[in-house]
């Protein structure tokens, strides 16, 4: 199982502009929608997010 890691400001602001449920279907890879391609985009290159996996 993977998952996008993010500090906790980073993801209240992704989840301020895309709305808590598709930041953490994205970050958590359970979506593929061109939202969460964004969302997963942002987070690892804006936000310098991580994969961990578990």
């Amino acid at each position: 199982m993977e998952k996008i890691v993010v500090s906790p400001k980073d993801r209240k602001e992704l989840v301020k502009k895309y709305g808590a449920y598709n930041v953490s279907k994205a970050l958590s890879f359970k979506s593929d929608s061109q939202m969460s391609k964004e969302i997963r985009h942002e987070a690892m290159n804006q936000f310098n997010g991580y994969i961990l996996t578990l």
